[in-house]
């Protein structure tokens, strides 16, 4: 029963939600033409006088799907997503002991992982609505990946001198923060990939072998280490300090990227739209988003 909301939602989707802005029948012509425009050119820039050039090519190629299998960018989003994905599954295994040792049980218990998740939830919301008002992902996410690390040694500290009060205020920081990074992660990585089919697999590569993060963390926390679960925050300290270097080396790589890009549209390029629009996220007039 608990299920049916998201199986409807999910099923609906499929008919409410548009390929893309040119069949959104919610729109003006104009605004659909105005909405396609700017998705295609997303991330281009100017060069020698010219309008940006298509970077969001519609036409599919095989080259795009292998890309996706191949791209830097992409691999280090997965390490960052089990960064994240990792602190998910793994408090949802270990939230419940931390509460049962707080002394609390049966409802009780329930309704105290409550304000964990709901300020994981807020903070989804406000902060995804924030960077992208900003258009900045990076600080956020590497933030986020600090506040993690934070929550966990609260954790180990308050597990090893058996202060519960310790132990789940460091769930709390820990979870909470776990939510947004998975979420701007996914954003930060797919809204630097082009063209459309490219980032339509990429999708795919990313969130796929992102939630192979669901056979590793429930595994971290085995019964023989409660209640401390020391060697399972050991663990996620390991992936989430993993997933902090990949963060700050995939920003790096934009940042670098980019100033070599704009250093060659300065000093002129011979491209057409077309072959612009062919390279996609890897033409020289396109910018990645940090």
């Amino acid at each position: 029963m608990e299920g049916i909301v998201t199986l409807l939602i999910g099923v609906s989707a499929f008919f409410l939600i548009t390929d893309s802005p040119a069949k959104a029948k919610f729109l003006t012509p104009e605004q659909r033409s105005w909405a396609t425009h700017r998705v295609q050119t997303r991330g281009a820039v100017e060069w020698d006088g010219k309008e940006a050039g298509e970077i969001e090519s519609d036409t599919f190629k095989w080259k795009y799907v292998l890309a996706a299998f191949t791209d830097w960018q992409i691999w280090l989003g997965v390490v960052i997503d089990w960064a994240s994905s990792c602190t998910i599954y793994g408090m949802s295994a270990f939230l419940p002991s931390i509460v049962a040792n707080l002394g609390y049980t049966g409802n009780q218990a329930n309704l105290l992982t409550i304000p964990v998740y709901a300020t994981a939830c807020i903070l989804t919301v406000v902060l995804s609505w924030y960077s992208d008002r900003l258009k900045k992902r990076s600080a956020f996410v590497i933030f986020l990946l600090c506040a993690e690390l934070v929550g966990y040694l609260l954790t180990i500290v308050g597990s090893s001198q058996l202060i519960n009060g310790l132990s789940y205020a460091g769930v709390f920081i820990a979870t909470a923060a776990c939510y947004p990074t998975f979420v701007l992660i996914i954003t930060w990585v797919l809204s630097n990939i082009a063209p459309t089919y490219k980032r339509a697999s990429g999708t795919a590569v990313l969130v796929g072998l992102g939630n192979l993060s669901g056979a590793m963390a429930p595994n971290f926390y085995r019964p023989q280490d409660a209640p401390g679960y020391l060697l399972g925050h050991g663990l996620e300290i390991m992936m989430v300090s993993l997933g902090l270097i990949c963060a700050i080396v995939l920003r790096f790589l934009y940042k670098r990227k980019n100033k070599q890009r704009a250093a060659l549209v300065t000093n002129g390029i011979d491209l057409s739209h077309d072959e612009i629009a062919d390279m996609g996220d890897k033409a020289p007039t396109y910018q990645y988003v940090l």
